[in-house]
């Protein structure tokens, strides 16, 4: 649903996020190989503190962005009344060979790696808190058995912008899968006022 130089941002910011926080890079080798990740990392540090670019770092480094590796998800924009607006692309990746997730990033209090059905086991038992796109996104994962098979799946991606009442809570969101969201919420989640 994206034109052609929007995609290509969209991707390019993609594979930047994936790499800033969490160390994975989608990218090949100049050479078509595969790149030492663990050897990027003084680099993922400048990039991360915005003093280079992604483009600077795909140049600097002999890296060939893959855009291939990537499949769109969804697409969540954040409701009219909302202070803060998101328009959110979510997209799907395998983790490439020889590369492994870390938690070195300064953009959350806590990280961990467990699979979509994990997540939201631990949703369900309070033991964290997930908005709505996370929630939907890991419902939607958790419903293929392998990578290879969530990859393939067709699918078609509409925006999702969910209404909220002024003034109203999280669980007074209005979108397609609102009813679930609200009934898989533990009584202990606060429900904050957006």
């Amino acid at each position: 649903g994206a034109g052609e130089r929007d995609a290509r941002q969209l991707v390019c910011a993609a594979v930047r996020e994936t790499f800033e926080e969490c160390g994975v890079l989608l990218v090949s080798a100049a050479d078509g190989g595969a790149p030492d990740v663990a050897a990027l990392a003084p680099a993922r540090a400048r990039l991360e503190a915005k003093e280079i670019s992604l483009a600077q770092f795909l140049r600097d480094e002999r890296l060939v962005l893959r855009a291939d590796l990537l499949r769109p998800f969804a697409h969540w924009i954040t409701p009219k009344n909302e202070k803060r607006r998101y328009d959110t692309r979510f997209f799907l990746a395998a983790l490439p060979d020889g590369q492994r997730a870390d938690d070195r990033t300064s953009e959350v209090e806590e990280a961990g790696w467990r699979t979509a059905a994990q997540a939201l086991d631990d949703w369900s038992a309070g033991h964290c808190f997930l908005l709505p796109p996370t929630w939907s996104q890991l419902r939607a994962v958790a419903e293929y058995g392998t990578v290879g098979a969530l990859l393939a799946a067709e699918r078609t991606i509409e925006p999702v912008e969910p209404e909220l009442p002024l003034g109203g809570a999280i669980d007074s969101l209005q979108f397609a899968e609102a009813a679930e969201y609200v009934a898989s919420m533990p009584p202990n989640i606060p429900r904050p006022t957006l």
